[in-house]
């Protein structure tokens, strides 16, 4: 099977995986209905993956794998701190709710239960987890540097930004009021920024 046949058949599979994911829960959803979705018998989709477990870390590496191509982007231009922040929280929150079914998985927290055995630190989820965090850390340690934030753990500000930014996307998709998503992105930045006090 030539190498980009293979490609294009694999992201098939993932975007079949993520709607069948999204309607049934990882629990429930089967190998069988994902190959069915995409025309393939289940021997065949044994060919992609070996089993359900292999698709679904498969699939969250891919998509984090392009998160985190897009956040290279971002870290790797010749913005200003600041502007670079800006765009890690446009970034994160485009990205999540242009991917809503993953978003889900990743957040829901079958994700956990579905195989605790194989979500120790050194599952492959964590490592490409890991990597977009001190990516965004290092960000804010450089705003820290620059005098345009407070010291503090670069990791607690890290995680207190994604937390603040999850937690809205979490309320636009399951409200389903994309209207909240409005100018996100300032709201964000202007509360990480500023704080909610007076």
């Amino acid at each position: 099977m030539r190498e980009e046949t293979k490609e294009k058949r694999q992201k098939e599979i993932f975007d079949a995986a993520l709607k069948v994911f999204a309607e049934k829960g990882l629990e429930k959803a089967t190998l069988e209905e994902i190959a069915e979705r995409v025309n393939l018998s289940k021997p065949a989709l044994y060919l992609y993956f070996k089993n359900k477990e292999q698709l679904i870390v498969k699939l969250i590496d891919n998509r984090l794998e392009e998160y985190n191509e897009s956040l290279d982007l971002i870290i790797t231009s010749t913005d200003t701190s600041i502007d670079k922040l800006k765009k890690i929280i446009s970034l994160h929150i485009d990205f999540f709710m242009n991917n809503k079914n993953f978003f889900n998985i990743v957040h829901g927290t079958k994700l956990l239960s579905h195989s605790t055995k194989n979500t120790k630190p050194s599952h492959p989820f964590f490592k490409k987890y890991n990597e977009f965090i001190e990516k965004i850390a290092d960000v804010i340690e450089q705003c820290m540097k620059e005098n345009i934030l407070m010291k503090n753990d670069k990791h607690f500000l890290a995680f207190s930004l994604l937390g603040q930014i999850n937690h809205n996307i979490i309320r636009c998709v399951f409200i389903d009021n994309f209207e909240l998503v409005k100018d996100l992105d300032k709201k964000v930045f202007n509360l990480f920024m500023k704080g909610a006090g007076k």
